[in-house]
């Protein structure tokens, strides 16, 4: 078994057609075929069975087609990456954030650097906040974009922006006509919000002042995600409340109204965070000058006091993640 054969193996169960595969690869159609024929003894079964004119994979061709896909895709990465067979090896870029900012912000960011840097290779991954510093750490990702996390003593974090939570209800909803709310008349009405597996305190601290602290719990109904949240919402469960970068596209598309409390706004820092005692790549170094100029104008000239806050408010609270 040669890395050849099985590559033109995969070309031909792609097209199906000896002749235009032949045409293809630059070598006679005998070649193909003798190659096929000698691939289909060393497996010992018919990958491949003519049907009319054209030819058909069998099951076995199939299911040998499926298997040997992924190994045929890790081997063109390697060839990219290290510049096998006279290709220069390509930059990469790998950042991760929480659903709210991979769905919305990151790949905004990360189309604006493609256009800047078309030849870099660019992976974007979505997870916990947890995970992502966990990626970080094992060095999967070389910046996460994040929110409530246990930071550790391994990774630098960097104040990125405020970011805030936002009750929300379909256009329908009767609420949806009044101008602004008072935190005592939101209150009043049963809310749809995510609570992780740990309690969420930015949500409790939330709750804690609706309703001039008189709010029952009995009036929330919790998730752990915010999709589900949304659903809930949009079946009448009640008012939502989520990060504003969860529901963004839904606003913009008219989904949702947005509701303006006139007495309280709460917030939760986001952080960039990065490996302690690593230099960055050229890559990452360029992507991280793009995030904080993304940053809205302020946030750095008081990221050092809300840092300092955040960690004092988590020293014995274990926080959880929006998705």
């Amino acid at each position: 078994m040669t890395l050849h054969r099985l590559q033109l193996f995969a070309a031909i169960a792609k097209n199906l057609n000896v002749s235009e595969t032949s045409h293809a690869w630059h070598i006679s159609q005998p070649a193909v075929s003798r190659q096929l024929k000698e691939l289909q003894a060393e497996y010992k079964m018919v990958l491949l069975q003519k049907k009319g004119r054209r030819l058909d994979l069998t099951e076995n061709g199939r299911s040998f087609l499926c298997d040997l896909e992924p190994i045929l895709d890790s081997f063109e990465q390697l060839r990219r990456k290290y510049g096998w067979g006279g290709v220069a090896p390509r930059e990469s870029l790998a950042v991760a954030g929480i659903p709210g900012f991979s769905t919305v912000l990151l790949p905004s960011l990360l189309a604006q650097f493609k256009q800047e840097h078309p030849a870099v290779n660019i992976f974007l991954h979505t997870g916990t906040g947890e995970e992502i510093q966990s990626m970080v750490l094992a060095g999967k990702v070389e910046l996460g974009l994040v929110v409530n996390i246990r930071p550790s003593a391994n990774v630098r974090m960097e104040f990125y922006r405020e970011e805030q939570f936002v009750p929300f209800v379909p256009k329908s909803h009767p609420l949806a006509k009044q101008r602004d709310l008072t935190l005592a008349e939101l209150g009043e009405h049963p809310l749809v919000v995510r609570m992780g597996r740990e309690h969420d305190h930015i949500t409790e601290e939330f709750l804690a002042k609706l309703n001039g602290g008189r709010f029952s719990a009995k009036n929330v109904l919790c998730s752990e995600s915010s999709r589900a949240v949304k659903t809930l919402v949009r079946q009448g469960a009640g008012v939502g409340l989520l990060f504003k970068d969860n529901i963004a596209k839904n606003l913009l598309r008219g989904e949702f109204k947005a509701l303006k409390i006139s007495d309280g706004r709460f917030t939760c820092p986001s952080y960039i965070i990065r490996l302690m005692d690593k230099p960055l790549s050229g890559c990452a170094e360029k992507f991280l000058d793009l995030l904080r100029r993304s940053r809205p104008k302020g946030s750095a000239a008081s990221h050092r006091t809300t840092d300092l806050r955040y960690r004092q408010r988590h020293e014995q609270t274990l926080p959880t993640d929006i998705d």
